[in-house]
């Protein structure tokens, strides 16, 4: 056998064992072997090929007799060919640096697949952002953000916590301030509860007496593995957070006829882009934090009970997503909107969202942020005209019967229209020691009685 695989073997030196693709053997002269023997590989020292006339004939050139044991492709070489040889140097390079640098650590120091990260449950993890996207009928739109300005330590504690420290880091995390005190040991906590039961559907939600605090620790569960993405938590739930079985083609189907074109490009937009039309907003995070610290106004505050069944009657109708109250903080895309709420004799109390009043100069409310430029007109048409025009003709077609006149109560109307995934943290609240992600519509923005 005369044939030479000396590029390999140049390669697997050089390299220092790093596996790369093989390539076809070049042909070089070889000792001759028995069938079935290994070829072994002299020892020889560098050598010049003499020139044409050079040396004594029939001297033997150093290293021509220099033999190589050919071989197939090996099970190593065959799965590193799968790879590009830079994947392959990057793993080799990492998998050393773990040997030599990493056994002083409870985990991995460097990166790793991420079906093995060091996320304590990584079975628990979310989907990719594509596939959330792809599921969800409301997509990211450049016309719908909010967050904080300047992002700070805390507003990317979660992500840290999520996988990058060991147990001693998190001690020495914990004892920063009494804020981290709490928040860390919660999050290592909730890290290891399932969210996923909140995917399943709700049965016998119309008998909810309180806000389950199982479910609160499920949701808040679902947003550390979001990193505080609110658009992310409501994508991953979807279903009624989002309307998702409303059946859009026939809604707009059915109203086509009877509307303006305008009209029905509005309809058609609230029920698939959410609402409002328009939001982008950066806020400055002292701006944030006042209004954290401010909290709720006094009527509010001052009728716990009326409060508690009012937002139990919300969760349980899917209009909220029910966290714990220090996300808030946390989250840079998530804000406080103060609570208040209207008391009138002979009317049931009504829990309002006020995003006008202000309590001081710089403060900065959501409604005076939102353009109102494309949202719909809210117009009735002739219909005053015409239920006047009704009455008039069944008074001479009845002139001596009584007339009853009916009024039709719409349970919730400014709840219907969902708000956009994206914005759900900016219309969010703090109430009774627990934080609400709003995905229906408010009673007190601007865009609540047009988008219904």
């Amino acid at each position: 056998m005369e044939s030479l695989d000396f590029q390999s073997e140049f390669r697997d030196k050089l390299h220092k064992g790093i596996i790369v693709n093989p390539k076809p053997a070049v042909i070089r002269r070889a000792t001759k072997v028995d069938k079935g023997d290994s070829l072994k590989v002299p020892d020889v020292k560098p050598f010049k090929v003499p020139r044409q006339g050079e040396g004594t004939p029939g001297q033997d050139v150093p290293g021509r007799g220099l033999a190589i044991k050919i071989t197939g492709p090996t099970k190593a070489s065959r799965e590193a060919s799968r790879f590009v040889s830079g994947t392959k140097a990057k793993n080799a390079i990492l998998k050393a640096y773990q040997d030599e640098h990493g056994s002083p650590y409870d985990g991995p120091i460097t990166t790793q697949p991420f079906e093995r990260g060091t996320s304590p449950n990584p079975s628990f993890q979310l989907p990719s952002q594509r596939e959330l996207v792809k599921a969800c009928r409301m997509k990211p739109d450049p016309e719908k953000h909010y967050s904080i300005k300047v992002p700070k330590f805390e507003n990317v504690v979660v992500m840290i916590l999520a996988g990058f420290l060991q147990i001693l880091e998190l001690a020495s995390l914990s004892r920063v301030n009494k804020f981290m005190k709490k928040v860390v040991p919660e999050i290592v906590r909730l890290l290891n509860v399932d969210w996923r039961p909140l995917k399943r559907p709700r049965l016998n939600y119309q008998s909810q007496r309180e806000i389950d605090p199982h479910r609160v620790d499920m949701a808040t569960a679902l947003a550390v593995r979001a990193g505080l993405d609110p658009g992310k938590i409501v994508r991953t739930l979807n279903g009624e957070y989002t309307g998702a079985h409303r059946n859009v083609k026939r809604v707009l189907k059915a109203v086509a006829p009877v509307v303006s074109a305008e009209d029905y490009s509005q309809i058609k937009r609230v029920l698939r882009r959410g609402c409002p039309f328009s939001l982008k907003f950066q806020e400055d995070g002292d701006n944030k934090l006042r209004a954290i610290t401010k909290g709720n106004q006094k009527s509010f505050v001052q009728n716990p009970d009326v409060v508690k069944k009012a937002l139990n009657k919300e969760d349980r109708n899917s209009h909220l997503v029910t966290l714990h109250e220090w996300v808030c903080r946390l989250g840079p895309n998530l804000r406080h909107t103060s609570q208040g709420m209207v008391i009138k004799e002979g009317s049931n109390p009504r829990v309002v969202w006020d995003a006008t009043t202000k309590s001081d100069a710089d403060d900065v409310v959501l409604n005076e942020v939102t353009p109102m430029d494309h949202e719909p007109e809210v117009t009735f048409g002739r219909a005053k005209v015409l239920f006047y025009q009704y009455l008039y003709n069944l008074r001479v077609s009845f002139p001596d019967e009584v007339i009853y006149v009916a009024l039709a109560d719409i349970k919730a109307c400014f709840r219907y229209p969902r708000i956009h995934p994206d914005l759900t943290g900016a219309f969010g609240f703090m109430a009774n020691g627990l934080y609400h992600l709003a995905t229906a519509m408010v009673f007190g923005h601007l865009s609540s009685s047009p988008s219904w």
